[in-house]
Protein backbone atom coordinates (compact mmCIF):
# COMPACT_ATOMS: atom_id res chain seq x y z
CA UNK A 1 0.00 0.00 0.00
CA UNK A 2 2.81 2.39 0.82
CA UNK A 3 4.45 1.78 -2.54
CA UNK A 4 1.18 2.23 -4.45
CA UNK A 5 0.39 5.41 -2.52
CA UNK A 6 3.88 6.81 -3.14
CA UNK A 7 3.59 6.36 -6.91
CA UNK A 8 0.06 7.78 -7.07
CA UNK A 9 -1.77 4.51 -7.76
CA UNK A 10 -3.61 4.46 -4.43
CA UNK A 11 -5.32 7.41 -2.81
CA UNK A 12 -5.69 7.12 0.96
CA UNK A 13 -7.57 9.52 3.23
CA UNK A 14 -4.60 9.69 5.64
CA UNK A 15 -0.95 8.57 5.87
CA UNK A 16 -0.57 4.84 5.22
CA UNK A 17 0.61 3.92 8.73
CA UNK A 18 -2.44 5.43 10.40
CA UNK A 19 -4.76 4.03 7.74
CA UNK A 20 -3.43 0.50 8.17
CA UNK A 21 -3.40 0.58 11.97
CA UNK A 22 -6.96 1.91 12.15
CA UNK A 23 -8.32 -0.54 9.59
CA UNK A 24 -6.60 -3.56 11.12
CA UNK A 25 -8.47 -2.87 14.34
CA UNK A 26 -11.78 -1.95 12.66
CA UNK A 27 -11.88 -5.11 10.56
CA UNK A 28 -10.46 -7.61 13.04
CA UNK A 29 -7.39 -8.27 10.90
CA UNK A 30 -4.05 -9.19 12.41
CA UNK A 31 -0.60 -8.37 11.16
CA UNK A 32 1.55 -11.38 10.31
CA UNK A 33 5.26 -11.56 9.70
CA UNK A 34 7.30 -13.73 7.40
CA UNK A 35 7.20 -17.27 8.76
CA UNK A 36 9.76 -19.98 7.89
CA UNK A 37 6.96 -22.33 6.75
CA UNK A 38 6.00 -19.75 4.12
CA UNK A 39 9.53 -19.77 2.75
CA UNK A 40 9.25 -23.50 2.08
CA UNK A 41 6.03 -22.89 0.15
CA UNK A 42 7.64 -19.99 -1.71
CA UNK A 43 10.53 -22.14 -2.89
CA UNK A 44 8.13 -24.50 -4.71
CA UNK A 45 5.48 -21.94 -5.73
CA UNK A 46 4.58 -22.02 -9.44
CA UNK A 47 5.36 -18.85 -11.37
CA UNK A 48 1.80 -17.86 -12.31
CA UNK A 49 2.63 -14.58 -10.63
CA UNK A 50 6.00 -12.88 -11.17
CA UNK A 51 5.83 -10.09 -8.58
CA UNK A 52 8.14 -11.13 -5.70
CA UNK A 53 6.12 -9.29 -3.04
CA UNK A 54 2.86 -10.90 -4.15
CA UNK A 55 4.53 -14.31 -4.28
CA UNK A 56 5.68 -13.81 -0.69
CA UNK A 57 2.14 -12.87 0.39
CA UNK A 58 0.69 -15.90 -1.38
CA UNK A 59 3.19 -18.32 0.13
CA UNK A 60 2.66 -16.98 3.64
CA UNK A 61 -1.13 -17.24 3.29
CA UNK A 62 -0.87 -20.82 2.05
CA UNK A 63 1.50 -21.81 4.86
CA UNK A 64 -0.62 -20.16 7.56
CA UNK A 65 -3.97 -21.22 6.10
CA UNK A 66 -5.29 -17.68 6.08
CA UNK A 67 -7.07 -15.68 3.36
CA UNK A 68 -5.58 -12.75 1.46
CA UNK A 69 -7.20 -9.40 0.86
CA UNK A 70 -6.50 -8.68 -2.82
CA UNK A 71 -8.20 -7.80 -6.07
CA UNK A 72 -5.35 -9.28 -8.13
CA UNK A 73 -6.87 -11.88 -10.50
CA UNK A 74 -3.60 -13.85 -10.66
CA UNK A 75 -3.98 -14.84 -7.02
CA UNK A 76 -6.78 -17.22 -8.04
CA UNK A 77 -4.15 -19.34 -9.84
CA UNK A 78 -3.01 -20.54 -6.41
CA UNK A 79 -4.56 -22.60 -3.64
CA UNK A 80 -5.31 -19.55 -1.50
CA UNK A 81 -8.59 -17.93 -0.49
CA UNK A 82 -8.90 -14.36 -1.69
CA UNK A 83 -11.27 -11.82 -0.23
CA UNK A 84 -12.27 -8.95 -2.54
CA UNK A 85 -11.79 -10.19 -6.08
Amino acid sequence: MAIKASIGKLALPEPVVGFVQKNLALNGFRWIGIEPAGLSVLQDLKFHHRDPFDRLLISQAIALGCPLLSADPLFSSYQVECIWQ
